[in-house]
């Protein structure tokens, strides 16, 4: 797991130029154009300032990419950590997977996330690749995307076995990671990474504390029917704690399919399952930059949903680290 020591302190990403994070001659894209840049910094710097306003300082923190590997083919996996400036090497620090949407890994909105969590939480971030892309060609290669997603996504007889393989790979990397406590991990996911947060739910990962989804598309999944309530812990401060955050009008996203989700994780594996319905909310609705984006009827952002579902997340996130 030897990594280069290349960390860069996250202020100078939030304090970007727009124009930089999407240019063809950057070396790793991070937006989709100038206005989803701007969108992501604006708001990145925004609550930033109020952190720094509020009565509790906020930390600095540092990031770096990290590159690691799926065992079962080999295949390379582009990831970016997020960490504390400042750290006791003795005291391990929770650990919390962040999973993408079709923009993929490299995101700027999902940096802005990770340096929230590491600056409100005092824990390490890593953000997680699903789909081999170490560029941001999820950004403009629709057809290698769809093709990779495919696979992904293929389903096996009792589970998805590549997706499995995928998000162990990132799990196992989390784990052990030098500053991280490998038993008190979380994951979180929007949109196509909804299905990592489902199919760690279905895993039943001890280590994995929390699970929360925004927007998250849940259709496709293997429930092994195999698993009944047998199955299920009694011991409710042992259940993972599950968060769906789901906008009513979102057309990619049915109510059945976040029912069939929290029947599956409810019923047959023990989870304690929350969820959170904005009505006249669409899709991507936790992201800014898409009230610059062309579908207007499918996507929004919607402040409140985008505010509540946070702090949510956090009180979870709270209560799911405390020993």
């Amino acid at each position: 797991m030897d990594q280069p020591q290349n960390f860069v302190p996250m202020d100078v990403l939030r304090n970007a130029q727009p124009s930089t994070l999407c240019s063809s001659d950057a070396k790793v894209r991070l937006a989709k154009d100038e206005a989803y840049a701007t969108a992501i910094l604006n708001a990145w710097k925004q609550e930033y300032v109020q952190g720094r306003e509020s009565e509790k300082p906020t930390d600095s923190a540092i990031g770096t990419p990290w590159k690691y590997r799926r065992r079962s083919d080999g295949a390379d996996l582009y990831g970016y950590i997020v960490s504390p400036v400042t750290t006791n090497d003795a005291a391990k620090l929770p650990g919390i997977l962040l999973f993408h949407t079709a923009a993929g890994p490299q995101d700027v909105f999902l940096r802005w996330k990770a340096d929230s969590l590491v600056q409100t939480l005092g824990c390490v971030v890593f953000i997680a690749d699903l789909l081999s892309d170490e560029t941001g060609y999820c950004w403009t290669d629709k057809e290698r995307y769809a093709a990779t997603r495919g696979a992904l996504l293929h389903p096996g007889k009792d589970d998805r076995p590549l997706l499995r393989e995928t998000i162990e790979a990132a799990l196992l990397e989390l784990q052990n990671h030098h500053l991280v406590c490998s038993d008190r991990i979380a994951a979180l996911g929007w949109c196509l990474g909804g299905h990592p947060i489902l199919e760690f739910g279905l895993m039943q990962d001890p280590a994995i504390k929390a699970l929360i989804s925004y927007h998250g598309v849940f259709r496709g999944a293997v429930i092994n029917e195999k698993f009944t309530e047998s199955n299920v812990n009694d011991d409710t401060s042992k259940k993972c704690q599950v968060l769906i955050c789901h906008g009513v009008d979102d057309p990619f996203v049915d109510v059945a399919d976040v029912e069939m989700a929290k029947e599956a994780l409810i019923k047959h594996f023990g989870c304690e399952v929350n969820v959170l319905n904005f009505q006249g909310v669409r899709h991507g609705f936790t992201n800014p930059a898409q009230d610059w984006h062309p579908n207007r009827e499918a996507f929004g952002f919607d402040k409140n949903a985008a505010q509540v579902s946070w702090q949510e997340t956090i009180q979870i996130l709270k209560d799911a680290f405390i020993d």
